[in-house]
Order: C-alpha cells, then sequence, then structure tokens
C-alpha cells in the first residue's frame, strides 16, 4: 500500500515499511489497518519487520498509542525480528522508542541499521529472505 506518509511491501517472510514525514491520528490508523492487512499473510510462520523511518518527522502524542498498540499486536502474532532504520533527528527517534515501548517477547531479534543495505544483511544473516 502506498501513500504520501509511508509505503509497505511484503517480501519473503518480511514486511519492509517505509515512513516518510509527519503522521497524524488518520494516517495513523490507516497504516496500523495496512500494516496489518499486509502482515496477516506472514502470521503463520515467524517473520521480520523493517522499519526505515530516516525520513519520518515527530508525530502527535496521540498516534503514538496507536503505534505502541500495533506493536503488542506484532508481538501477539509471532514478530521474530525488527531492523529499524532510525531518522538522524534525535525526537524523531526518540519518538520511535517511545512508540515501541511495550513488554517485547525475550527470543525477539532487534537491530538497528544505518542504511537499508545493513538491514537486508542482518535479515538474510537470521535466515530471511529479502
Amino acid at each position: 500500500m502506498k501513500n504520501r506518509v509511508y509505503q509497505i511491501e511484503v517480501v519473503g517472510q518480511t514486511l519492509w515499511v517505509t515512513v516518510n514525514g509527519l503522521s497524524n491520528q488518520r494516517t495513523t490508523k490507516a497504516y496500523v489497518e495496512d500494516f496489518r492487512q499486509n502482515a496477516a499473510a506472514l502470521v503463520n510462520a515467524p517473520w521480520a519487520c523493517v522499519l526505515d523511518l530516516r525520513l519520518w518527522l515527530p508525530s502527535p502524542h496521540d498516534a503514538l498509542t496507536l503505534l505502541q498498540d500495533n506493536t503488542r499486536w506484532c508481538y501477539a502474532h509471532g514478530l521474530a525480528c525488527v531492523v529499524v532504520i532510525l531518522p538522524s533527528d534525535a525526537v524523531s527517534a526518540w519518538q520511535y522508542l517511545k512508540a515501541t515501548e511495550v513488554a517485547a517477547p525475550p527470543a525477539i531479534l532487534r537491530q538497528q541499521a544505518q542504511s537499508p543495505e545493513q538491514a537486508q544483511a542482518f535479515l538474510r544473516q537470521h535466515g530471511y529472505w529479502i
């Protein structure tokens, strides 16, 4: 699904998300719905998610609650690996950390990458085709 704020692609057992710009309550609700629709094809086996947030801008506080709920949904539906390409903006990076600040399964793999190529290399190293 594509729009001006985000793009979501399924590649193998990986959901690749690119966020560009500012999210608000409306676009965050649409994002969560699209995210879950795309992830539905992956939840029968361990799956990975790449979040490319290099161009994400700080979002209103009410959007964070929706993102935290989506993070819980991911953990409850078999998410096994997360790779994040953080924005260089410190406020946006902090906001990502707040948006995903929920109890995680102990076995989940988490990695920060500087580029899509680093994200892909980490995924391949852990058995995800990308």
